[in-house]
Formats: C-alpha cells, sequence, structure tokens
C-alpha cells in the first residue's frame, strides 16, 4: 500500500499480495541501474500531483489518458518513495486471479518463457512475469508516453525484451509465428473495436498449446451477446462482451477450452490454451477485417 492513497479501481484478492511484493522486492531504487535518474523520470508520469490531476479528470469523467498521462500501476520503490498508479494495485489482483485461481503455473507457464504483454501500459506486468522466472518479456503498447514509462523500466532493470511501440492490429504475425509461451493482456480487449481479429492474432503469435490469459470490462452472464459502449464514454471503451460471449469468441479463435475464471462487478477474468489447429474464423470466414492475416496465417500453418 501507499500512505494516503485510497485504492479504487479493480476488485480485491486474498492472494495480490504475493504479487505486489514479488515486485517491490525486486524492482526497486536499490536494485535500479541508476536510482536517481529513473524515479527523476518515472516521477513525471507517477508522482501524486501527476495521480491527483488524473483522478479529478476520472471522478468527472472527463477526457481519456491521452489528455491526463499518468503511470499506471502504484509502486513502493523502497526508502519512502512511491509512484502513483491510477490503476491502484491491479496488476496484483489480476495477476491472483489469473494464477491462483484461473490455474496458471508459473513454473509450467512462464518460468524460462518467452511471453508477452499486450497493452503493457507502464509495464509493470512485464516486471511481475520477470519476476516469475520469465526469460524474456516482449510488451505491446501504442501509446507513445506509456512506451517511454516501459523503457525506463526496462532500462532501470535490464529486462531483456523487446518493446513494440505499435497497436495490435499493426503487428505482422509473419515475424510473430508461435513466439510466444504465454500472451497477456490486461485490461485492453475492452479497448479493441475487432475482438475476433484480435484473437486469432493472438493465436497465431502463441505456440501450440501456449496459453492467453486476459482480464476485460464484461455484462453480466447471459446470452452471447456484446453491449456497444461507444466513444461518448472517455477511454475508448468499445464493447462489453458477457462471459459466453467471451468464451464463444476464444473457442472460435482457436482456444477451445478458454474459460471464465471469475466475473465480479462488471469486469472477468479469462484463461485458454492455444489449440494447434485453426481456428474456425481463420479457415475462409468471409467480412475478416484483416484477410492479410488469414493468409499469412494459412501461409505459415502449411509449413509446419
Amino acid at each position: 500500500m501507499i500512505p494516503g492513497k485510497a485504492r479504487c479501481i479493480g476488485a480485491a484478492h486474498a492472494g495480490a499480495a504475493h504479487f505486489e511484493q514479488l515486485v517491490n522486492a525486486r524492482f526497486n531504487l536499490s536494485t535500479a541501474r541508476d536510482p536517481e535518474g529513473f524515479f527523476a523520470d518515472a516521477s513525471r508520469w507517477g508522482s501524486r500531483q501527476a495521480y491527483d490531476a488524473w483522478l479529478a479528470a476520472y471522478k468527472a469523467n472527463a477526457g481519456s489518458f491521452l489528455d491526463h498521462i499518468v503511470w499506471g500501476a502504484d509502486r513502493d520503490l523502497g526508502g519512502g518513495r512511491y509512484l502513483y498508479g491510477a490503476m491502484d494495485d491491479r496488476y496484483a489482483t489480476n495477476a491472483a486471479r489469473v494464477f491462483v485461481s484461473g490455474g496458471l503455473d508459473a513454473t509450467a507457464h512462464v518460468t524460462g518463457k518467452h511471453v508477452c504483454v499486450v497493452g503493457a501500459w507502464d509495464g509493470t506486468e512485464c516486471l511481475l512475469l520477470r519476476a516469475l522466472g520469465a526469460a524474456y518479456v516482449d510488451a505491446v503498447e501504442e501509446m507513445p508516453t506509456f512506451n517511454d514509462m516501459i523503457a525506463a523500466q526496462y532500462t532501470a532493470w535490464d529486462v531483456p525484451g523487446d518493446v513494440w511501440p505499435v497497436s495490435l492490429y499493426e503487428m505482422d504475425v509473419t515475424l510473430k509465428w508461435q513466439r510466444y509461451d504465454l500472451i497477456y493482456v490486461p485490461g485492453v480487449l475492452y479497448h479493441l473495436t475487432d475482438l475476433p481479429t484480435a484473437l486469432v492474432m493472438l493465436w497465431a503469435m502463441l505456440e501450440p498449446g501456449g496459453m492467453l490469459a486476459f482480464e476485460s470490462i464484461a455484462d453480466a452472464h447471459g446470452a452471447r451477446t456484446a453491449r456497444y459502449l461507444g466513444a461518448s464514454i472517455p477511454g475508448w471503451n468499445w464493447f462489453s462482451p458477457t462471459p459466453e460471449c467471451y468464451e464463444a469468441m476464444l473457442r472460435d479463435c482457436g482456444f477451445p477450452d478458454g474459460r471464465t475464471v471469475e466475473y465480479a462487478s462488471g469486469r472477468g477474468w479469462w484463461v485458454g490454451t492455444r489449440a494447434d489447429q485453426l481456428p474456425a474464423l481463420a479457415t475462409g470466414a468471409a467480412g475478416f477485417s484483416r484477410p492479410d492475416v488469414l493468409r499469412a496465417i494459412a501461409r505459415l500453418k502449411s509449413r509446419t
């Protein structure tokens, strides 16, 4: 906890403290390459002043993260120095759900593996996966300033991995074909305008048997429907599917065992295993928004 800061984002989980402690113990100012330089750099976005400005806008529903740049995750850097994150400890509560409740195993799915975080914000989820033993941690983040945050953390603690400053939709699946053992997508899918395309691209980037884990906005259990939110809501929140809708999309997009780990207060958590066979949506689906991706997948799959 950061003294004097109330946590209002996310749903608490009893297992979250373990994951927060992992990050704080390994990635603090005593272990940073240039502690004073890093703290000065990160404080541009993670100071109390930056956080308070963002929080006021958030409560007033005024503007987006482009209008009010802010650090993502609460960080205790040691020695009474803190970074104030817009998402509080959600990186830890999310991890507790996908690892503790969702069945992901750090030894089997992270240790020594090549993993990727899509929508990495300040990169703290990347640090968490590194603390869990990942050999390489790549980050995909389309927001330019968030890429600066990730780069600052990767430099401070020598995190091995690439930072890709692009939208997921801009990724070249021919370069990322079957590259990752785990792809983690925290709080991103509801920001995307085309969920099936995104899921098929994630399938292409994973090794057969690799794991996809994500957290997202969701409507309550019910029919396989997705409510359109749209541009009228700040933050680019486009769709809010039900858990049943997410599970149906996962099955069609190459994750036949995709399942809802938990649904609580308008958010949910999902995990799924990447099947070897082509997804149903990659076998001649008409009207697919990225036919070039389908052609690339068909070509690459024919070689395996």
